[in-house]
């Protein structure tokens, strides 16, 4: 009872997410080494990606624009935590004298 709870929050989750992001590429899920991921994948509806600016009417253009590197699904596409730090929306916050590498 308590694994099937937690499955379908997950999926809901993730639902949620591919929602805003959009579904991966077939390219993206052939990457996961095992097939039930896979498949778990695969069985998901198809969904676009949103333009951010319509989830967040008031936000800042260049934090929507980091936002927009960060939230991408294939980890070797998304942007570093390196250059999230060099991103313009953190200048004020960057400092690479106090950061470690």
């Amino acid at each position: 009872m308590i694994v099937r709870v937690k499955e379908n929050l997950d999926m809901d989750q993730l639902q949620r997410i591919l929602e805003v992001i959009g579904s991966p590429t077939p390219e993206e899920i052939d990457a996961f080494p095992t097939q039930q991921v896979r498949d778990f994948l695969k069985g998901f509806k198809k969904f676009k990606a949103k333009p951010l600016n319509t989830l967040f009417k008031d936000a800042n253009p260049i934090a929507l624009d980091l936002l927009s590197k960060l939230l991408i699904f294939d980890p070797a596409k998304r942007i570093t935590a390196k250059e999230a730090l060099a991103h313009p929306y953190l200048k004020e916050l960057h400092s690479p004298a106090d950061e470690v590498s």
